[in-house]
């Protein structure tokens, strides 16, 4: 690699998931505040799930009968808000830390934590920083959880930051 190139390439790449809670902003503002170095590159990913914004379509030989369709193209609008709010919120956070990042949106019908997975081994991440909601054992067993997720199929070191104040049922 050339020394201009060297000069230019990131020192290290980090993947933080985002989703507009108060878990993602809480890892995004820990990576600003204890981890940031200026030769970093932060990629924010968001993912939506395809079954949010594609209803399931009429069934019409069905005993269940005729199930209204909700307006495809009304909800692909809110949507498309909703990444463009999210997009403006964490690129200002990005900027007031004066973090250099990207924000990426992307639309998926797969669990969560295997496109975070994939998009660290695309991005060549070297670190994953995910929030977390602090969930008991049981509730976590139950309900299943994105970073438990990432933490046992990552192959780059995946970083939780915990709630303050989490909870143990």
């Amino acid at each position: 690699m050339a020394a201009a190139d060297e000069a230019a390439a990131p020192w290290r790449r980090i993947l933080i998931p985002v989703d507009g809670s108060e878990h993602s902003v809480r890892a995004v503002k820990f990576y600003a505040e204890r981890l940031y170095s200026e030769k970093d590159h932060v990629y924010l990913l968001h993912i939506v799930d395809i079954n949010d914004i594609v209803p399931m379509l009429a069934l019409e030989d069905s005993d269940i009968g005729m199930m209204p369709v909700p307006d495809i193209e009304a909800m692909n609008k809110q949507k498309d808000a909703r990444v463009a709010e999210l997009k403006h919120t964490y690129e200002a956070l990005l900027a007031e830390n004066r973090v250099n990042g990207t924000f990426e949106s992307v639309i998926r019908n797969s669990v969560p934590g295997d496109v975070v997975v994939q998009t660290a081994q695309d991005r060549n991440c070297d670190l994953i920083i995910m929030g977390n909601r602090g969930m008991g054992i049981l509730r976590r067993t139950v309900l299943g959880s994105n970073s438990d997720y990432v933490i046992h199929h990552s192959h780059v070191p995946v970083m939780i930051v915990p709630p303050k104040d989490p909870c143990y049922l």
